[in-house]
């Protein structure tokens, strides 16, 4: 369903400029301690790595009508998802603990800064900036040092800072 979502609004981006302006799609990935560990026996297969991924729906704030003149353009609101301790190789997994007390699955609710459009206003048009610019719309730098709250949807609710979660 999130393959078809992605895709859909790809093509959206690609048709409608305005929709491009407002709205892209981002993923931050640090890898675990547990995908780093011997008992993981397949180290190229980041795309798999859960348990440090975060993926964000980004509203960029500088394609609101109203917000297009203002220092707000440089905003990004952040509407994500992550989950922690899923993977087997995670020292807090089911697996490695012989209970789900450490699973979480969270919403993520931040803001991040929208490096694409400083680059594009303030960083001339080089093809370096215009790179460096490009995958900032899709790999989000910020998710490592998230400025925002998850809920854990797998405990009551609970509302964190950042991506943390508390690990045994």
């Amino acid at each position: 369903v999130f393959d078809l979502l992605g895709v859909a609004l790809a093509l959206a981006q690609a048709r409608w400029p305005a929709v491009d302006d407002l709205l892209d799609y981002s993923i931050t990935w640090l890898p675990t301690d547990g995908f780093l560990s011997p008992r993981n026996k397949n180290k190229t297969d980041f795309a798999t790595d859960y348990s440090g991924q975060l993926i964000t729906l980004n509203v960029r704030l500088g394609g609101v009508p109203g917000l297009k003149e203002t220092f707000l353009k440089y905003f990004r609101v952040d509407l994500g998802y992550f989950t922690r301790c899923y993977q087997p190789y995670d020292s807090c997994s089911k697996e490695e603990t012989g209970t789900w007390a450490w699973e979480t699955r969270n919403l993520y609710f931040g803001f991040s800064l929208d490096i694409a459009r400083m680059l594009r206003d303030h960083g001339g048009r080089s093809r370096a900036t215009t790179m460096i610019g490009t995958a900032s719309r899709y790999y989000n730098i910020f998710g490592l040092v998230p400025l925002g709250l998850n809920v854990d949807r797998n405990h009551d609710n609970r509302v964190r800072f950042g991506t943390s979660i508390d690990l045994p």
